[in-house]
């Protein structure tokens, strides 16, 4: 399975509960993609975009679940409005709450 873990505001790759995630889900040989996406303090949304999208441009969508947190959940929401198939999953965690 291929997870992509989207750190939200001010995050980074490597803290937080997203690293125990990604260190469990790899222990399990799962193929885990975290990284630091651009300017996390002020993010700019096609950036968190074409990150995203680089990051599992070799991955089909219906092999792909989707863990977000904060605004990531936007750049998943960004990234899932232009595929051409659906993903297998997606969970957000501490979702935005105002409009970014």
């Amino acid at each position: 399975m291929n997870y992509l873990i989207i750190h939200g505001i001010q995050g980074r790759a490597g803290k937080h509960w997203q690293q125990w995630l990604h260190d469990q889900l790899s222990s399990k040989q799962h193929n885990v993609i975290m990284e630091t996406y651009p300017n996390p303090d002020h993010p700019d949304r096609s950036q968190w975009l074409a990150t995203a999208q680089a990051s599992i441009s070799n991955i089909p969508p219906e092999d792909l679940m989707i863990v977000t947190h904060s605004l990531g959940a936007v750049t998943a929401l960004d990234l899932i409005e232009d595929m051409t198939s659906n993903i297998l999953s997606l969970i957000h965690i501490s979702e935005p709450t105002r409009p970014y």
